[in-house]
């Protein structure tokens, strides 16, 4: 397979997570309307305005994702054809860049989930614990994204490596 044929599937894998993770968006903000339209208590109407935030940052960060992933097939193509050696070197530099980002989400994740606990357990009220509860979906959702993320880059890499050890050929 040639290796413009990785990237185009690195990218399209991405396209379909952010789908995902913009519809899952569409579906917090519908929850939370549904919630504020026909839940009976304060807790059921307290999660509008968390759930809704975290909807419109799912869906942003998905619909967002889609363009750039999707102008990105064709710039990938572009790319390849006119210099080959340079798209892949180039294509290194990129995936290394953000390879850190995975850890940032390891770390934010658990302050999500501490925070949702300690809003919990510190507070009675229906508005912190509809906070707390958009704290563990961000934290989860967040977990969620890159444990596919990284495996689809930790691959991709792995193709890069390979593709610049065929090029560097037997003699290196």
């Amino acid at each position: 397979m040639d290796f413009v044929q990785h990237s185009i599937a690195w990218a399209e894998g991405e396209v379909f997570e952010a789908t995902l993770t913009a519809a899952v968006g569409v579906f917090t903000v519908a929850t939370g309307l549904l919630f504020w339209r026909f839940g009976e208590t304060p807790n059921a109407k307290a999660l509008l305005i968390p759930l809704v935030l975290v909807g419109l940052l799912f869906t942003a960060a998905g619909a967002s994702g889609v363009v750039s992933n999707k102008a990105r097939v064709h710039a990938f193509q572009q790319a390849g054809d006119a210099d080959p050696s340079g798209f892949v070197d180039a294509e290194q530099a990129r995936v290394e860049g953000f390879g850190p980002l995975f850890t940032f989400t390891l770390i934010l994740a658990p302050v999500c989930f501490a925070g949702a606990t300690a809003l919990f357990y510190l507070s009675e009220s229906p508005h912190a614990r509809a906070t707390a509860i958009a704290l563990v979906i961000v934290g989860l959702g967040g977990l969620v994204i890159d444990y596919f993320a990284k495996e689809r880059a930790d691959t991709y890499y792995a193709h890069i490596l390979a593709e610049q050890a065929r090029r560097a050929g037997p003699g290196g």
